[in-house]
């Protein structure tokens, strides 16, 4: 049998971090391993619990998902965690930048969050 997919959920929103991490609870394969609702906490938890996956919002207290993501790339961590991005930010810029820094999937909020777990299980091939 696979291990889980260990997923970090980073969102100032705790609502929004609830409600995914109970449809990621509910899926076969993936577990949330810690939630952060600002970028420094996103980045510490990161070094903490090496996840598998930062799912993240660009909109960040503290430190924004791009200054998030190049944090986590800093760690040096092997292996890197993959980057989906979940956010109400939908400029062209930003979504570059993301991509640039790593993110594999950049969603625009109000997506179903039952996509973005189904792209989590490809990513690690479990789907």
């Amino acid at each position: 049998m696979h291990e889980p997919i260990r997923v970090l959920i980073a969102d100032d929103s705790r609502g929004f971090c609830e409600l995914f991490a109970t449809q990621c609870s509910r899926t076969k394969g993936v577990e949330v391993v810690a939630m952060a609702f600002d970028g420094e906490s996103a980045v510490q938890a990161t070094a903490k619990q090496q996840p598998d996956v930062v799912v993240l919002d660009i909109i960040l207290s503290k430190l924004d998902g791009l200054g998030v993501m190049e944090a986590i790339n800093g760690l040096h961590l092997q292996p890197r965690p993959k980057f989906v991005v979940i956010s109400a930010l939908a400029l062209d810029r930003v979504t570059q930048l993301a991509v640039e820094q790593g993110a594999e999937y950049y969603f625009v909020k109000l997506i179903d969050t039952e996509v973005v777990i189904q792209r989590i299980l490809e990513l690690s091939g479990s789907a």
